[in-house]
């Protein structure tokens, strides 16, 4: 069974709405990741210098900065993609004001 079709309508709010949240979630994980390895640090400097529990909160500490990385890069990819659409949304508008202004004109001129 067929979802009905929406139509392909832009609706910039509701995109640049996506945008923000996408980006304020992505921001919220990277602050619980500081938060994450900065408590992972202070544990490793507090607990006992057993060799294997220094070996393991060391593999989570480079798990969790390897996490960090990623999510700053997926920040930065919403981020370059949220400025692409910025712009084809400047385009289309242009676009839309042109067809406009020469519709406006040539039924102007007849």
């Amino acid at each position: 069974r067929k979802s009905p079709k929406i139509p392909k309508v832009p609706r910039p709010n509701r995109a640049l709405m996506v945008f923000d949240c996408v980006k304020k979630g992505i921001g919220e994980f990277i602050q619980a990741t500081h938060e994450d390895i900065a408590q992972l640090m202070e544990n490793e400097s507090a607990t006992s210098t057993a060799q294997g529990r220094l070996h393991e909160t060391d593999k989570q500490i480079k798990a969790a900065e390897r996490y960090l990385k990623r999510l700053e890069f997926h920040l930065a990819k919403v981020d370059e993609l949220h400025d692409c659409y910025l712009l084809n949304q400047q385009l289309r508008e242009g676009a839309r004001n042109m067809a406009r202004a020469f519709s406006a004109t040539s039924s102007q001129s007849r």
